[in-house]
């Protein structure tokens, strides 16, 4: 039983480091294309 729940400790910050490194690509994404969208809307504006 304390041999599982140290399993259980060892196989949960698998998976959230490997969340958080999709979270960290999407947000990478998003930031990118955000940018990209107001460089248009400001270039739109300055015309």
């Amino acid at each position: 039983m304390h041999m599982e729940k140290k399993e259980q400790k060892w196989s949960k910050p698998r998976v959230s480091e490997r969340m958080v490194d999709r979270l960290d690509r999407i947000v990478c994404w998003s930031t990118e294309v955000s940018i990209d969208t107001l460089e248009k809307i400001r270039f739109a504006e300055a015309e």
